[in-house]
Protein backbone atom coordinates (compact mmCIF):
# COMPACT_ATOMS: atom_id res chain seq x y z
CA UNK A 1 0.00 0.00 0.00
CA UNK A 2 1.39 3.88 -0.87
CA UNK A 3 2.09 6.25 1.34
CA UNK A 4 -0.96 8.20 -0.40
CA UNK A 5 -3.85 4.86 0.66
CA UNK A 6 -2.34 4.88 4.04
CA UNK A 7 -3.31 8.47 4.30
CA UNK A 8 -7.00 7.85 2.93
CA UNK A 9 -7.76 5.20 5.59
CA UNK A 10 -6.41 7.57 8.13
CA UNK A 11 -8.65 9.99 7.23
CA UNK A 12 -11.47 7.84 7.17
CA UNK A 13 -10.99 6.26 10.43
CA UNK A 14 -10.55 9.58 12.06
CA UNK A 15 -13.80 10.52 10.33
CA UNK A 16 -15.95 7.85 11.51
CA UNK A 17 -14.72 8.11 15.10
CA UNK A 18 -15.36 11.84 15.05
CA UNK A 19 -18.77 10.45 13.86
CA UNK A 20 -19.17 8.24 16.84
CA UNK A 21 -18.50 11.06 19.32
CA UNK A 22 -20.86 13.42 18.00
CA UNK A 23 -23.60 11.16 18.26
CA UNK A 24 -22.29 9.82 21.81
CA UNK A 25 -22.40 13.69 23.24
CA UNK A 26 -25.44 14.26 20.73
CA UNK A 27 -27.98 11.14 21.72
CA UNK A 28 -26.38 10.50 25.64
CA UNK A 29 -29.98 10.11 27.02
CA UNK A 30 -31.08 7.53 24.37
CA UNK A 31 -28.42 4.90 26.39
CA UNK A 32 -30.03 6.39 30.19
CA UNK A 33 -33.13 5.67 29.01
CA UNK A 34 -32.83 2.31 28.04
CA UNK A 35 -30.67 1.77 31.13
CA UNK A 36 -33.37 3.75 33.34
CA UNK A 37 -36.15 1.38 31.76
CA UNK A 38 -34.27 -1.69 32.89
CA UNK A 39 -34.50 -0.72 36.33
CA UNK A 40 -38.39 -0.01 36.49
CA UNK A 41 -39.05 -3.02 33.94
CA UNK A 42 -39.21 -6.20 36.64
CA UNK A 43 -40.86 -8.86 39.35
CA UNK A 44 -42.58 -7.21 42.06
CA UNK A 45 -43.49 -8.85 45.33
CA UNK A 46 -44.58 -7.24 48.82
CA UNK A 47 -47.55 -6.39 51.01
CA UNK A 48 -50.94 -4.58 50.65
CA UNK A 49 -51.76 -3.19 54.00
CA UNK A 50 -55.26 -2.27 54.39
CA UNK A 51 -57.46 0.01 56.93
CA UNK A 52 -61.13 0.83 56.45
CA UNK A 53 -61.92 4.30 56.78
CA UNK A 54 -58.44 6.45 58.01
CA UNK A 55 -58.20 9.53 55.31
CA UNK A 56 -60.37 7.15 52.76
CA UNK A 57 -63.81 7.61 53.00
CA UNK A 58 -64.03 3.35 52.38
CA UNK A 59 -60.86 1.77 52.21
CA UNK A 60 -57.02 3.06 53.01
CA UNK A 61 -54.56 0.28 50.85
CA UNK A 62 -50.81 0.85 50.37
CA UNK A 63 -48.58 -1.26 47.96
CA UNK A 64 -45.23 -1.80 49.48
CA UNK A 65 -43.01 -3.85 46.99
CA UNK A 66 -39.51 -4.88 45.87
CA UNK A 67 -39.11 -4.20 42.74
CA UNK A 68 -36.36 -6.80 40.81
CA UNK A 69 -35.41 -5.80 37.03
CA UNK A 70 -34.09 -8.34 34.58
CA UNK A 71 -30.62 -6.89 35.20
CA UNK A 72 -30.83 -7.54 38.87
CA UNK A 73 -31.21 -4.32 39.92
CA UNK A 74 -33.97 -3.53 43.36
CA UNK A 75 -36.08 -0.59 43.36
CA UNK A 76 -38.76 0.08 46.12
CA UNK A 77 -42.49 0.71 45.09
CA UNK A 78 -45.02 2.10 47.39
CA UNK A 79 -48.74 3.08 46.35
CA UNK A 80 -51.01 4.57 48.41
CA UNK A 81 -54.28 4.37 47.30
CA UNK A 82 -57.90 4.91 48.44
CA UNK A 83 -60.72 2.11 47.32
CA UNK A 84 -63.57 2.78 46.12
CA UNK A 85 -66.46 0.44 44.93
CA UNK A 86 -66.57 0.16 41.30
CA UNK A 87 -68.59 -1.68 38.56
CA UNK A 88 -65.66 -4.40 38.36
CA UNK A 89 -65.31 -4.55 41.61
CA UNK A 90 -63.18 -1.72 43.42
CA UNK A 91 -61.12 0.71 41.92
CA UNK A 92 -58.09 2.87 43.73
CA UNK A 93 -57.04 6.84 43.29
CA UNK A 94 -53.54 8.05 44.82
CA UNK A 95 -50.39 8.35 44.26
CA UNK A 96 -46.69 6.36 44.12
CA UNK A 97 -43.13 6.69 44.91
CA UNK A 98 -40.70 4.26 43.05
CA UNK A 99 -37.28 4.29 44.40
CA UNK A 100 -33.73 2.68 42.38
CA UNK A 101 -30.34 2.60 42.84
CA UNK A 102 -30.14 5.07 39.87
CA UNK A 103 -32.93 7.68 40.56
CA UNK A 104 -36.84 8.26 41.54
CA UNK A 105 -39.89 8.94 40.28
CA UNK A 106 -43.20 9.78 41.97
CA UNK A 107 -46.63 10.74 40.92
CA UNK A 108 -50.41 9.78 40.68
CA UNK A 109 -51.83 6.31 40.58
CA UNK A 110 -55.17 4.72 39.54
CA UNK A 111 -56.74 1.20 38.48
CA UNK A 112 -59.04 -1.75 39.34
CA UNK A 113 -58.85 -3.87 42.29
CA UNK A 114 -61.13 -6.85 40.91
CA UNK A 115 -61.72 -9.46 43.98
CA UNK A 116 -62.28 -13.33 43.41
CA UNK A 117 -62.49 -14.95 46.65
CA UNK A 118 -59.23 -13.83 48.42
CA UNK A 119 -57.13 -12.79 45.98
CA UNK A 120 -58.24 -10.16 43.46
CA UNK A 121 -56.18 -8.98 40.25
CA UNK A 122 -54.36 -5.73 40.44
CA UNK A 123 -54.10 -3.18 37.25
CA UNK A 124 -52.85 0.32 38.10
CA UNK A 125 -51.67 2.66 35.78
CA UNK A 126 -48.87 4.98 37.38
CA UNK A 127 -48.20 8.75 36.02
CA UNK A 128 -45.00 10.01 36.36
CA UNK A 129 -44.84 13.29 37.35
CA UNK A 130 -41.70 14.43 39.13
CA UNK A 131 -38.06 12.57 38.84
CA UNK A 132 -35.18 13.29 40.96
CA UNK A 133 -31.07 12.00 41.03
CA UNK A 134 -30.87 9.94 37.76
CA UNK A 135 -32.94 8.61 34.72
CA UNK A 136 -35.27 6.23 36.40
CA UNK A 137 -38.50 7.68 34.19
CA UNK A 138 -39.51 10.78 32.80
CA UNK A 139 -42.97 13.19 33.57
CA UNK A 140 -45.44 12.02 31.60
CA UNK A 141 -44.65 8.22 31.43
CA UNK A 142 -46.71 5.66 31.90
CA UNK A 143 -45.92 2.41 34.23
CA UNK A 144 -48.36 -0.53 34.86
CA UNK A 145 -48.65 -2.52 37.62
CA UNK A 146 -50.59 -6.05 36.82
CA UNK A 147 -50.76 -8.68 40.20
CA UNK A 148 -52.50 -10.35 42.02
CA UNK A 149 -53.41 -9.63 45.84
CA UNK A 150 -53.96 -12.60 48.05
CA UNK A 151 -55.79 -10.88 51.39
CA UNK A 152 -55.77 -12.78 54.06
CA UNK A 153 -59.57 -10.70 55.07
CA UNK A 154 -57.82 -8.81 58.22
CA UNK A 155 -55.16 -6.07 57.37
CA UNK A 156 -53.28 -7.14 54.08
CA UNK A 157 -51.69 -9.89 53.05
CA UNK A 158 -49.14 -10.29 50.07
CA UNK A 159 -48.62 -9.08 46.59
CA UNK A 160 -46.88 -10.11 43.23
CA UNK A 161 -47.03 -9.04 39.87
CA UNK A 162 -44.96 -7.29 37.23
CA UNK A 163 -43.97 -3.43 36.68
CA UNK A 164 -43.42 -2.10 32.64
CA UNK A 165 -42.35 1.18 31.39
CA UNK A 166 -44.25 2.05 28.69
CA UNK A 167 -43.02 5.41 28.23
Amino acid sequence: MSRRSFGRVGRSVGSVFALLVVLSIAFPAASADAAGRALVTGTVAGTAPFKVGGPCSFVHQRYVARVTSARGANATLNVDMCVFASSNGFAGVGTFALTTPSGAATGSADGQIIPNGTTAQLAFNLHVIATASGVVAHPGELLHLVGTWHSNLVDGGPITGTIVDHG
